[in-house]
């Protein structure tokens, strides 16, 4: 069974190596972790990962407009993009989903929740013919 191929940005390093410790013990992911949001889209392009498990909250590039850029760049816009973020306001999920994100989550996110969506993105992806 091929794995999943999940690129996570965040700039907490301690949260990002948990969450892919956790996700890869699940045997269904394969796990990329970045810092940083420039960085990141340049591993976006290398890996071709299905989905992008994306904070807002970051020092370089903010996940809003990592979003907005992977969103306008034909080689990575098919990438399915999960908002796991700390921020909770009916502006920021709107901003998101105005952004096409597929779905937005606030931390801290239970690790069965969260692989509970991204199988739900998976499935949407494999029905649309992008898996």
């Amino acid at each position: 069974m091929k794995k999943v191929k999940i690129v996570v940005i965040d700039d907490e390093k301690d949260f990002t190596m948990l969450l892919k410790l956790n996700l890869e013990e699940t045997g269904l992911y394969e796990v990329f972790v970045m810092n940083e949001g420039a960085e990141a889209l340049k591993t976006i392009k290398r890996v071709n990962p299905e989905i992008v498990l994306l904070d807002i909250i970051m020092p370089d590039l903010d996940g809003f407009k990592v979003l907005e850029l992977i969103k306008n760049d034909p080689q990575i816009n098919t990438v399915s993009v999960m908002m796991l973020t700390a921020l909770d306001t009916l502006e920021d999920r709107e901003k998101a989903q105005r952004l096409y994100n597929e779905c937005y989550l606030v931390k801290p996110t239970p690790l069965d929740v969260l692989v509970e969506e991204i199988e739900k993105v998976v499935k949407r992806r494999t029905q649309a013919g992008l898996s």
